[in-house]
């Protein structure tokens, strides 16, 4: 049988839209099912504070993408992550 159902990201924390985070927060991203570990890399995993990409480290475990900042997060600056399929 063949998986025809792409993964999709269930939960993330933080939580979208989230405030008051901590600068030393690491973000992580859960999947509907297991992922090809390879695949989640600093260029299909991206965190972003608008203009500039953010660098980090990314580990995977189970179905979790983590991605830790290499230096802390700046104060009162909003964040996106984004997954891609690289």
């Amino acid at each position: 049988m063949v998986d025809t159902t792409p993964p999709t990201v269930i939960a993330t924390s933080p939580v979208n839209g989230a405030t008051g985070i901590l600068v030393n927060s690491v973000i992580t991203a859960t999947f509907s099912e297991a992922m090809n570990a390879g695949s989640i890399t600093p260029s299909t995993f991206l965190v972003s504070n608008g203009s500039t990409n953010i660098s980090g480290a990314i580990t995977y475990s189970g179905t979790t993408a983590t991605f830790t900042p290499s230096i802390p997060l700046a104060y009162s600056t909003t964040y996106t992550a984004t997954i891609t399929t690289g």
